[in-house]
């Protein structure tokens, strides 16, 4: 296929965000500026007909300045427009798209907030309910606001999420500083290919753009689905002549990595795994780059495959498998792989990585998948009964509360385990305090809210125990427990803990915050 050029054109009513750094006097607080958002998207073929296609969007942005370089960005009044025809001389002409009414709402739906630290360095911080699409656009036109400082060479290289980018300004009108910017990028002549799809490329980290500007996957040329044809032999050939390609043949390469990165992006795992080896022997470095930008679970798994060819003792397996827990949108696949890489090397950021991957996982599906199952069943033998090595058994406790809520939910018999453990004999105070606060982010169970009473009420027990109890009950105290606890409060003997909880729960009283007014009435009935 031919070009895809893109045009962008901004015109800045009253500011850019580019001056919010090195001009913060004119970012004035408490201000609201407006601007127009135009882009276009053609598409043709090179020596065909001169027949374009693809989308147009206008929007009305309005930005307010709540403090010195932070803004709350509002997209109203946009259309989408598509090609229905061509003109006598050739040019598009757009007619407004059927989807065009519910585009507006969703552009207008969610306000952006944005902070730019530094000159370039934009940080979005979207809605929840934010749809990937949406958050594109948005995206694309906060880029669009990355205005060259205008003392320097107007056609300065940009960072942009579509790479480094040639941006063209002029300026129309000026009072005490530029009022009406026009801006041009041509992105079909961007020069850094960075392919991030929805599964997240581990570039959107090591670029340091995840949150910046790529914390949702774009829109490109990628593989969807898997091919139905899966030859390994074929990406082995491409890597070979990437591998071989004499230095006066440069100009292919671009070309011939896109294609090898689109071919491994289809590929099953069933495909990929057993070529991983020969590859790493044709290229290891091309093999790196290759799976580092390919972004799907199964180059994921790749990864994983290759560190654990690498030597136990070696931090770089940590710090590399603790990157891909980072990654957003985590796929089963690389539940299972974090979990065999735990299994194999079971060190702090290994445990860490896989319980960030399980949490985040089982918040954005809400459902329990045999890989999950399977981390709790590991959890669970790592745990024991709490009576072995004093330091792997508090990081499992602190591994297990960090993803709770998937945990409680997969296994009972994993919750039953860590309820034990607060009165493990054998067990060191700082343990049996782990596995209290393994519940700070998931409901009690009822055979646990006993014996966290029970602790609590202990007077020989040690005042950290006995207060991280007390916290974990108190996010949800039934009457029973609150009427225990005012009969034992005049009697306590422990100042430490009699202070604390007067403390807390006339801080509570006093609260005005909607969330704790259910806890207040609760307290009150009692007292």
């Amino acid at each position: 296929m031919g070009d895809s050029k893109l045009c962008l054109f901004l015109l800045l009513i009253t500011i850019t965000l580019s001056y919010a750094h090195e001009e913060q006097e004119n970012c004035l607080i408490n201000q609201r500026y407006k601007t127009s958002h135009k882009y276009e998207s053609l598409n043709a073929i090179n020596g065909a007909s001169h027949l374009r296609n693809g989308p147009k969007a206008t929007c009305k942005v309005s930005i307010e300045v709540p403090q010195i370089c932070s803004f709350i960005v509002r997209t109203t009044g946009c259309s989408l427009s598509e090609v229905v025809d061509m003109d006598t001389e050739g040019n598009p002409v757009f007619a407004p798209a059927a989807s065009s009414d519910a585009f507006a709402a969703e552009m207008e739906r969610y306000p952006l907030k944005v902070v730019v630290e530094g000159v370039y360095d934009v940080k979005l911080f979207p809605e929840e309910g934010e749809t990937t699409t949406i958050l594109n656009i948005k995206r694309g036109i906060i880029s669009a606001l990355a205005v060259p400082l205008l003392e320097e060479d107007k056609n300065k290289n940009m960072p942009t999420i579509h790479g480094k980018c040639k941006t063209q300004s002029t300026v129309n009108a000026r009072e005490d500083i530029a009022t009406d910017i026009s801006l041009n990028r041509d992105l079909s002549r961007c020069d850094t290919f960075v392919p991030l799809r929805d599964h997240t490329s581990p570039l959107a980290l090591i670029s340091g753009m995840h949150y910046p500007l790529a914390q949702l996957g774009l829109h490109m040329d990628a593989v969807e689905d898997k091919s139905a044809i899966q030859d390994k032999d074929a990406g082995l050939n491409l890597l070979r002549e990437l591998a071989s390609l004499p230095e006066t043949e440069g100009e292919k390469r671009a070309h011939l990595f896109h294609v090898f990165v689109s071919m491994v992006r289809g590929m099953k795992t069933e495909t990929l795994s057993p070529a991983i080896p020969e590859a790493l022997e044709v290229s290891s470095a091309l093999t790196y780059q290759v799976l580092a930008q390919c972004g799907t679970p199964e180059c994921s798994s790749a990864i994983m495959q290759i560190f654990r060819t690498f030597d136990t003792s070696s931090l770089e397996v940590d710090a590399g498998v603790f990157a891909m827990g980072l990654v957003s949108n985590p796929s089963a696949l690389l539940i299972n792989d974090m979990l065999e890489m735990a299994k194999y090397k079971p060190s702090k950021p290994i445990m860490y990585a896989l319980s960030n991957v399980v949490k985040r996982f089982y918040k954005a599906e809400g459902k329990l998948i045999p890989e999950i199952f399977a981390v709790a069943e590991f959890m669970g033998s790592q745990l024991g009964d709490c009576s072995g090595d004093k330091d792997n058994t508090f990081m499992t406790l602190r591994v297990i509360g960090n993803m709770a809520a998937a945990m409680g939910a997969a296994g009972p018999a994993l919750r039953s385990a860590v309820i034990q453990c607060v009165n493990q004999p054998h067990a060191s105070l700082a343990v049996q305090q782990a596995a209290i606060q393994a519940f700070r982010l998931t409901p009690v169970p009822e055979e646990g809210r006993e014996i966290l009473m029970q602790v609590l009420l202990d007077v020989a027990s040690p005042m950290q125990k006995r207060v991280a109890a007390y916290l974990v009950l108190m996010k949800d105290p039934q009457p029973t427990e609150l009427a225990q606890l005012a009969d034992a409060l005049p009697i306590e003997q422990d100042q430490q803990v009699k202070s604390f909880v007067i403390s807390h729960i006339t801080n509570i009283l006093s609260s005005t915050e909607p969330a704790t007014q259910e806890l207040r009435q609760k307290i009150l009935v009692i007292c």
